[in-house]
């Protein structure tokens, strides 16, 4: 049976036929770029990954803190991990941003960028905090300031 994998991949790449990925690095990388333009260099970074260990997302989290250390006047802070809850991950930002008044972005899996944008409004941030989302669906790094999805 051919085992091919689409993005998250095996540590032993001899079990595999093929491999299909995105460059999540880079995608990190023009993520942080978007977030250092938009927060014109300064503010609190918060970021939110799905687990440790996961390559696709461990990659995308990497070229993030990679791209932002472009703009020094931008504190980031420690990675949080939400283990495939999006209920944990809302509390995890919500927490953030009540402990973060200097808050300008969260760094997030796709499918938290909804419920972290609900929060934001709810909580009377929506317009000062953006978001950043990455992942194959929207093909690209999304930011809520950037209506395209970037390629």
């Amino acid at each position: 049976m051919p085992i091919i994998t689409l993005d998250t991949t095996s540590s032993d790449k001899a079990i595999l036929d093929s491999a299909i990925t995105s460059d999540g690095f880079g995608g990190g990388e023009q993520g942080a770029q978007l977030i250092g333009k938009f927060a014109h260099g300064k503010g609190v970074v918060a970021v939110n990954s799905i687990a440790a260990g996961v390559t696709t997302t461990d990659q995308r989290v990497a070229g993030f803190l990679a791209g932002i250390k472009k703009f020094p006047g931008i504190k980031v802070l420690p990675t949080q991990y939400n283990n495939f809850s999006i209920p944990t991950a809302d509390s995890e930002v919500g927490a953030q941003l009540l402990a973060n008044p200097k808050l300008v972005a969260c760094s997030v899996p796709t499918r938290l960028a909804e419920r972290v944008a609900e929060r934001l409004s709810s909580q009377r941030q929506k317009g000062k905090v953006d978001i950043v989302a990455f992942d194959a669906d929207i093909r690209g790094f999304r930011c809520s300031r950037t209506a395209p999805s970037l390629t």
